[in-house]
């Protein structure tokens, strides 16, 4: 019997180009109307459909979408709040696009409510408060060198420890967070130890996490067909769910639509998601994705994922796949564990010091 080993793979930084500005995707087609909704900001009529989504589920005795499609309404609702807050400051900015308090107001909403920072980075940068103008500035540079990119992290984070509420504190920190992960491979050892203080400082509490699995680009043979996922805290566990993840065969002509798997934790700090692949394919088991929902903002996205194995240790199936953002099932966008393994893969939401320079 051979025995397992982990392969630690440092994500390739190059891959996240324009990742940071990526909006936040939701998987599942049923919601998509939903989503058309909130992007225009039309909150009634997302909370119309939640509720006729709501409704189905109810009659077709779908506990798991009457849950799924509550949660979801009582997000639309604060999304809704915030937004009656600033939306005549939307009318100001239509009207007059040079109206800075405008900017600063929509800018703040549209990154630190919705997390669509492409669309809200260049009105703060544009806006009349000087250190959101300063932070936005920095980040749209998009850094590729880890001072640079810590003196973006540390606008970020100056700015949580003054501003706000609570949950535009946090986007503040998240934000940081991306740079310092992104920092953190190639900076000195004291700035990687200041990250690790950082990082242990910021309370991870994911709601939501997606699980895609793979069809190995069309194979059909490896993939997974059950896991189990667990969330840790400082090695203990904190949360763990059995679940059986859709498999569709697919065809690499076709560009299929990889299957996929929202699970709800138990709302709680963690600082590591790990899946077990209990039922595999035939030739091994094998994800696309590893998702990890704080609001609208993956936080798995630039962590350094290792797995129990990978296919003949070739890097086109490195763990590292599991966080680059691409869940199109394209081969090299994906993990597949050695060959005849169901494997596991961890993603671990802070950094290790072990091995730094």
């Amino acid at each position: 019997m051979r025995i397992a080993f982990i392969l630690v793979c440092l994500v390739p930084w190059g891959c996240f180009a324009g990742e940071a500005d990526a909006p936040w995707r939701d998987p599942d087609v049923r919601f998509k109307a939903v989503n058309e909704a909130i992007d225009r900001d039309d909150f009634k009529v997302a909370q119309e459909l939640l509720r006729e989504i709501q409704t189905a589920a109810k009659k077709a005795k779908d506990v798991e979408m009457q849950l799924e499609a509550t949660e979801r309404l009582k997000e639309t609702g604060d999304m809704a709040k915030e937004f009656g807050k600033i939306s005549q400051r939307v009318t100001d900015l239509q009207v007059n696009a040079e109206d800075k308090s405008a900017a600063t107001a929509v800018g703040r909403y549209e990154c630190t409510v919705k997390a669509t920072w492409k669309k809200g980075l260049p009105l703060l940068a544009q806006g009349d408060d000087a250190k959101l103008a300063a932070a936005a500035a920095a980040d749209l540079e998009y850094p590729a060198k880890p001072k640079p990119q810590m003196d973006a992290a540390n606008l970020w984070w100056q700015l949580a420890q003054i501003n706000g509420t609570a949950s535009e504190r946090l986007a503040y920190q998240l934000r940081s967070r991306r740079w310092m992960l992104r920092a953190f491979p190639t900076a000195d050892y004291a700035t990687q130890v200041e990250i690790d203080r950082r990082l242990k400082q910021l309370a991870l509490m994911p709601d939501r996490i997606v699980v895609w699995n793979t069809n190995n680009f069309g194979n059909n043979d490896r993939g997974a067909r059950a896991i189990v996922a667990t969330t840790t805290f400082q090695g203990r566990p904190v949360w763990k769910q059995q679940a059986i993840v859709p498999f569709k065969n697919g065809n690499p002509s076709k560009n299929d639509e990889m299957t996929y798997l929202v699970l709800r934790p138990k709302v709680s700090r963690i600082d590591e998601i790990r899946i077990d692949i209990t039922k595999h394919q035939p030739n091994g088991g094998g994800l696309s994705e590893i998702e990890v929902f704080v609001g609208r903002e993956n936080v798995a996205l630039g962590c350094q994922p290792y797995a129990e194995s990978q296919w003949e240790n070739n890097a086109d199936a490195a763990p590292a796949k599991l966080v680059d953002g691409d869940t199109s099932g394209k081969w090299a966008t994906f993990w597949i564990a050695e060959h005849l393994h169901a494997g596991w893969a961890t993603v671990p939401l802070a950094v290790s010091l072990k091995g730094a320079k």
